[in-house]
């Protein structure tokens, strides 16, 4: 969960951050999940890349499904981050999800991705 001044809200969403310079998505989401949620993964694959608003902006949103977990680490936020680090079962996003408490695009797709590939699921 963390403040998103657009919303001026909190919302709930999967670790995300910016790319940073001389980095590719999948160090960069590699990163962020030791930054943000604590834990240390060996890899990273990317599941789509999803562009939201193509008429003004080139931003892109790497889903990436990161796999081979190490163990924890030690989080680190940037100073203008206030994240709460929140971990749900499968059902308890689906749960969010369909009640709308979780609105996010990459937390929706992310789910629907997972819902259409349970045996991926199963392996990690």
């Amino acid at each position: 969960t963390e403040y998103r001044a657009g919303l001026n809200q909190e919302r709930t969403s999967f670790p995300a951050g910016l790319i940073n310079p001389g980095e590719d998505p999948k160090t960069a989401a590699l990163r962020e999940a030791r930054e943000e949620i604590g834990l240390q993964y060996r890899d990273a694959q990317e599941i789509f890349c999803i562009s939201t608003s193509e008429g003004f902006t080139n931003e892109a949103t790497h889903l990436m499904l990161l796999t081979d977990l190490q163990g924890k680490t030690d989080k680190n936020f940037d100073p203008s981050e206030f994240v709460k680090t929140v971990f749900f079962s499968f059902e308890e996003l689906e749960e969010k999800i369909l009640s709308k408490k979780i609105t996010t695009a990459p937390g929706i797709i992310g789910y629907q991705w997972m819902k259409m590939h349970p045996e991926v699921l199963e392996k990690l």
